[in-house]
């Protein structure tokens, strides 16, 4: 930790860390954001760590629920983190086209077990994964995608200014992203149950990393490492995570293994749009071809 000046800290001095600095300050207003935007959310709780079973704080979970039918809903779940980057120390993410293994967005259907006519004659089957390829899934095959970050800066280092770089801020918010989404797959396996089999559910969990405005910058190469061009700012990124949870009983056939192929990266001013984009999926979780693959290829 670099030395601390002696002097005196003032009421202006920390008015000025809240408005320039603070994360804190940064998450209530992103929550204020996602709240005006009709969704429901929950701020600064705690969740356990499906990797090291810590406890662990987050920064903003949210859902909007949809109505497609009088039998099926449509969720989206947010496991959002927010980092108050600073301007001298701007987010990079370093992309490269997106493989036809890495373009899938996997819903989650919660199924009531519920025949048409309402008769139950099986058990609830929970949860089981519908993955979206080609032209239903968000993410296309050769586009940019992240798949590297830092944060760049400059040292002072005797009469020269070294240009550093570091991922360790970053890469832990976005990791807080992917660990507490955990929680809202579980919440998504088990929906019809949680709303006392009243409806099918199908769900979408995005984790997401939101940053000031003008310190999201993007750089492309190809496949071999070439930059293509010089680096852009940017107010959105996809990055790619290819993370997998498996959630239920597997001894008692209720489990699936679903996966969480992306994180989206957003500034504040993108932020409407990307939530736009992913409740206009709901489109796609209601259409007769989805409904198809649920029924025959579901896992």
């Amino acid at each position: 930790m670099a030395k601390l000046d002696t002097g005196e800290i003032t009421k202006d001095d920390i008015k000025s860390y809240l408005e320039n600095y603070s994360d804190f300050s940064f998450e209530l207003k992103i929550l204020a954001q996602l709240t005006a935007l009709g969704l429901d959310c929950t701020h600064g709780g705690t969740y356990e760590d499906p990797i090291t079973k810590k406890t662990r704080e987050y920064d903003i979970r949210g859902l909007k629920s949809i109505d497609l039918n009088d039998d099926l809903k449509f969720n989206l779940y947010l496991s959002v983190e927010c980092k108050n980057i600073r301007p001298n120390f701007p987010l990079v993410l370093h992309r490269t086209p997106r493989t036809k293994s890495e373009a899938y967005l996997d819903l989650i259907h919660s199924d009531t077990g519920r025949y048409p006519g309402g008769t139950f004659t099986i058990d609830p089957k929970y949860g089981t994964r519908v993955r979206l390829r080609n032209s239903d899934s968000p993410y296309k095959a050769n586009e940019f995608v992240s798949k590297s970050c830092d944060q760049v800066g400059k040292k002072k280092s005797g009469t020269y200014h070294e240009v550093i770089g570091t991922d360790s801020d970053v890469f832990e918010k976005i990791s807080q992203a992917i660990n507490s989404a955990y929680d809202l797959i579980a919440t998504a396996h088990y929906c019809a149950e949680r709303i006392h089999n009243e409806y099918d559910c199908i769900s979408i969990v995005l984790p997401i990393l939101v940053v000031p405005e003008n310190r999201l910058w993007t750089i492309d190469y190809n496949q071999s490492g070439d930059i293509l061009k010089d680096p852009i700012q940017n107010s959105r990124a996809s990055y790619y995570i290819g993370k997998a949870w498996t959630i239920g009983d597997f001894e008692k056939g209720s489990s699936s293994t679903y996966g969480l192929s992306h994180l989206e990266v957003v500034t504040p001013s993108e932020l409407d749009n990307l939530i736009s984009d992913y409740l206009s999926l709901q489109a796609t979780s209601s259409s007769e071809e989805v409904e198809r693959y649920i029924t025959w290829h579901s896992e």
